[in-house]
């Protein structure tokens, strides 16, 4: 059986965390009252997710704008068997400040939770939390139960986390953009993003081969891989027009 956890939008427009079993039964509804604003849900294992989110921090004062609220960092353990009973909020940590971007499971047991401003590694096991003073903006793991945290642009290094240790690799040159998304496809990791003239390049990094960021042709142009997709595509139909032209 395969089980879903859900972040819902209920009727008074408050947002919940609901279950959805392989029956099709929806479980009731957790009700949000830790003030978070749930952004993503990571399956751990049978009866266990992970969210991250924003926790709103009520103001101290009448000086915080409520346009510009002050918003912290959220991870949370939820737990859920299946059933109608709603999902059990059972571990729920606020950061100091910044966001957590990526989850990475690390051999069925290690969490590494990957922030703007600090890196969380939690054993759902046996709950224990550490924490490290390393900021990121893509983290992503790999087949080797290897995790890569890559930093913002100009950054010259990347962490990674293996065997329970966490070493630094030096780059060849600096990151020379700024990451918006990324993907890993069993070999390479993929770092998708801008240069300093907006223009949109991928990035990739050889994980069997350690500080092997290739330079010149790691660096493809989005824009040209579109325009030789488009050529392509229209030689295709030329090439069929002509074939129906010969057969009629």
């Amino acid at each position: 059986e395969q089980n879903f956890l859900m972040i819902t939008r209920e009727v008074n427009t408050q947002q919940s965390i609901r279950g959805l079993n392989s029956s099709g039964i929806t479980s009731a509804n957790t009700p949000n009252n830790e003030n978070v604003n749930w952004q993503g849900i990571q399956h751990i294992s049978d009866d266990l997710w992970l969210l991250t989110g924003n926790y709103n921090q009520p103001a101290t004062s009448g000086d915080q704008s409520p346009a510009a609220p002050n918003l912290r960092p959220v991870w949370a353990t939820v737990l859920w068997n299946g059933g109608v009973i709603a999902p059990m909020i059972d571990n729920l940590q606020i950061g100091d400040y910044g966001e957590y971007h990526s989850v990475i499971l690390i051999n069925h047991q290690e969490i590494i939770i990957a922030g703007t401003h600090e890196t969380v590694i939690y054993d759902h096991t046996s709950k224990d939390i550490s924490s490290i003073d390393y900021s990121s903006v893509a983290g992503i793991g790999d087949k080797y139960n290897s995790a890569w945290l890559f930093n913002g642009k100009d950054s010259k290094s990347v962490m990674r986390y293996d065997d329970g240790s966490w070493s630094v690799e030096t780059l060849p040159h600096q990151l020379p953009i700024e990451v918006e998304t990324f993907g890993f496809d069993g070999v390479s990791i993929y770092l998708h993003g801008v240069d300093d003239n907006g223009a949109p390049k991928v990035m990739t990094f050889d994980t069997s081969a350690v500080g092997s960021i290739e330079s010149g042709s790691g660096f493809i142009n989005l824009a040209f891989i579109i325009i030789s997709l488009i050529m392509l595509a229209l030689m295709a139909t030329n090439i069929v027009e002509k074939l129906r032209k010969e057969i009629a």
